[in-house]
């Protein structure tokens, strides 16, 4: 298991790191930047040389975080317990875990094409949601809860509350805390900017209001001196992949 998170960890950083680097290409004005989100990350990957057995191992290493995250939150390894706040986090690395088993699905799609039709986004997915009843509170409510996720991340980095579950030697703490702390808050602003998508979706019940990673990055970029927010955001996606490749290292419990 052990093993398992390590190469999962490392997988998904990849990932994160590689979509933080192509927004802060954008914000750099450079031609080869792109305002994308992990799956575009991935079709990235495959136009470069050796970028099919690129995927293989990225899909690989996803597969092994989201057993990972499914075992953890499953077999509670972190000893978060039955309450309110623990049954919340186990639900939360269920959930992570399955989102990456999609994307590593993604992946293995990209590289053999054995699935056909299997594009899929935000708005398709709230456009679908607005077609049943009362959708359009289920978007409101989902948008709710990301940006409720979003204000989890802030929480957590101002208190210190992630170093719960690490085991940091005290020179490289330095460093590492700061990197995490700078990770996380990144990671809670696109997290609130993308609750903020869903809920303004089922608010004016448009299905094109919705969006994720990527039109959060245009969203930055648009704003005022949008390079330096827009850069600055993408470095704290790039520091929370790190900080996400750290967690596989010092966790105490796997």
């Amino acid at each position: 298991m052990k093993n398992l998170a390590r190469l999962g960890c490392l997988a998904r950083s990849a990932v994160y790191f590689l979509v933080g680097v192509l927004a802060l290409l954008v914000a750099m004005g450079n031609r080869y930047g792109q305002t994308t989100d992990t799956r575009g990350a991935l079709r990235v990957v495959l136009t470069q040389p050796f970028g099919a057995f690129a995927l293989i191992v990225l899909g690989t290493g996803l597969v092994a975080y989201a057993v990972w995250r499914i075992v953890q939150s499953v077999q509670d390894r972190d000893r978060y317990g039955r309450g309110i706040f623990g049954l919340c986090a186990r639900a939360g690395f269920f959930l992570s875990g399955v989102a990456h088993a999609f994307l590593a699905f993604y992946a293995f799609n990209l590289t053999f094409n054995f699935a056909i039709g299997s594009e899929w986004g935000e708005r398709i997915v709230a456009k679908w949601v607005l077609m049943h009843p009362l959708g359009n509170y289920v978007l409101e409510i989902a948008g709710a809860v990301v940006i409720a996720c979003g204000t989890v991340q802030f929480a957590s980095a101002f208190s210190g509350a992630f170093l719960r579950d690490l085991r940091i030697p005290g020179r490289r703490a330095r460093w590492i805390v700061p990197l995490c702390r700078f990770g996380l808050i990144a990671r809670g602003i696109v997290f609130v900017i993308i609750g903020s998508f869903f809920f303004q979706s089922g608010w004016k019940m448009r299905s094109r209001e919705a969006g994720g990673l990527s039109k959060a990055w245009e969203t930055l970029h648009q704003q005022p001196f949008g390079g330096v927010l827009l850069g600055s955001v993408a470095v704290g996606f790039m520091a929370f992949a790190v900080f996400g490749f750290i967690e596989g290292f010092y966790r105490k419990t796997v």
